[in-house]
């Protein structure tokens, strides 16, 4: 653990959910942090819990509002849901009164560090996404301190306390040998429909060339199980430890465009196919990896046969995979969790 004995009996909360985007890489600083108490505030729907808890953090949920930016009825119909979860993580910060918070952009976060800054606390903005979302923007102006994965993204955030950290992945489990070609997708905590339904369609011809790891989230679901097709594995409640084990053992990685997972991927240098949610802040992280040569984009639009043809074309092109490899490692900075504790560190000192 780095943070020196001034800042040992530290009291973190930590926020963020309703996807693992913004839990992984917090998760990756609560590893290292030396505090002597934590505390997850999280939504009551998403898939994060599970994973918190494994990690032996107390979690707490509150209600998650969703600040539309286009004009909706729904914005008014659930302004009171904000009202009530900024009551309630305000509530909840009082009893636990932790140190500091840090948050990793969802709107769960929202109240909780408006909450925070209302009570003095301060708060730490992981902005992740080359493009700020809105949540991550409400924050900004009363933030402490904001951490970023990559020097371009500073222009986006017109502020002074921007530090450049990369994104804090785990450390806790060692790189294993690739013993039989494999590829492995990864669809998010809640899956991802599209790359479900390409596996179902696909699957014979992808087990004709390599085993298949196939994450299909709690939700979104296809229908195909394990144990029945050989050489595939078909996932869906998975920890930590399965997921990081899977991208280890993995010659190719299809997944969606979350910076945490692609800060996963850079970290184990995975030559990587992106296939981003279509109209989302992926599509902006996606082609922010492909244009430094660092992994391959692909589009929904494009259609499952372009992708099925970059998958195996990419499988036996070892060259092509070597590339991939060295740029998507060099394009972040790496150790971002000890630099993570050196900005909390500073705010305590």
């Amino acid at each position: 653990m780095f943070l020196n004995k001034e800042n040992i009996n530290m009291r973190i909360v930590y926020t963020g959910g309703g996807t693992l985007g913004s839990v992984t890489p917090l998760l990756a600083v609560a590893e290292q942090d030396g505090a002597i108490e934590r505390l997850w505030i999280g939504t009551s729907s998403g898939p994060e819990k599970k994973f918190i808890e494994d990690q032996q953090i107390p979690f707490i949920p509150i209600e998650a509002f969703r600040l539309r930016r286009f004009f909706s009825i729904r914005n008014i119909i659930e302004l009171p849901h904000l009202i009530t979860s900024y009551v309630n993580a305000k509530s909840i910060l009082k009893k636990f009164y932790p140190d500091i918070v840090l948050t990793a952009g969802s709107f769960t976060g929202v109240p909780v560090c408006l909450a925070a800054h209302r009570l003095g606390i301060p708060f730490i903005v992981l902005q992740l996404d080359v493009v700020p979302g809105l949540a991550n923007k409400l924050l900004f102006s009363r933030a402490t301190r904001i951490i970023v994965p990559h020097q371009s993204f500073k222009k986006e955030i017109p502020h002074a306390s921007v530090t450049v950290c990369g994104i804090p992945i785990s450390n806790m489990y060692q790189q294993t040998v690739i013993e039989k070609k494999t590829i492995t997708f990864l669809g998010g905590g809640t899956g991802s429909l599209w790359l479900n339904n390409f596996v179902v369609n696909n699957l014979q011809t992808l087990l004709s060339e390599s085993d298949v790891i196939h994450f299909q989230g709690d939700s979104k679901r296809a229908a195909l199980m394990s144990g029945t097709h050989t050489g595939y594995v078909s996932i869906f409640h998975a920890n930590r430890k399965a997921t990081i084990q899977a991208i280890h053992r993995s010659n190719i990685i299809v997944t969606r465009g979350g910076m945490g997972t692609l800060a996963e991927l850079s970290e184990f240098k995975k030559p990587t196919i992106i296939v981003p949610m279509p109209s989302s802040h992926q599509e902006q992280n996606a082609l922010f990896f492909s244009s430094q040569g660092a992994a391959i984009k692909i589009n929904q639009s494009q259609g499952e046969e372009v992708l099925l043809d970059q998958i195996l074309g990419l499988l036996h092109d070892t060259e092509r995979q070597k590339k991939l490899s060295k740029h998507i490692y060099e394009l972040l900075p790496h150790d971002a969790s000890r630099c993570a504790q050196n900005v909390i560190r500073s705010v305590l000192v």
